[in-house]
């Protein structure tokens, strides 16, 4: 599914850019996002932290320091900054909820998810 959507994304003339952070992040993420929906109807929130935080740094460090040290990855100050920037963004707007023990519930979800939609369409547009 990823390699096709990826086919018709290039023909398309869809930047490397935008289908890595769309097609592929969600595509790759799918198993992740069934075990959290899981965790999440079992009440079991510390693996749905974990398999987060658990993702995103071996995302960063082994599959971003593998591909560099086979090749060396090319990109823009400024869209680094951009993506760097919400992603630091939407940490910091996690933070508290963790701090404080609380908990995230279907409006704190909507708004994460309407963030998410807002990234995706400073993207493309």
């Amino acid at each position: 599914m990823v390699d096709s959507a990826v086919t018709l994304a290039r023909h398309w003339g869809v930047s490397e850019r935008i289908i890595g952070l769309t097609i592929v992040a969600v595509g790759t993420s799918l198993p992740e996002l069934a075990s959290g929906i899981v965790a999440s109807i079992r009440r079991q929130s510390g693996l749905v932290i974990g398999n987060l935080l658990g993702s995103n740094i071996f995302n960063i460090l082994l599959v971003l320091g593998t591909g560099a040290a086979i090749s060396p990855i090319g990109f823009s100050m400024g869209e680094a900054l951009l993506d760097f920037g919400f992603m630091f963004g939407f940490t910091v707007a996690l933070y508290p909820f963790m701090a404080a023990g609380r908990s995230l519930g279907r409006w704190s979800g909507m708004i994460f998810l309407a963030a998410y939609i807002v990234f995706l369409l400073l993207l493309i547009f």
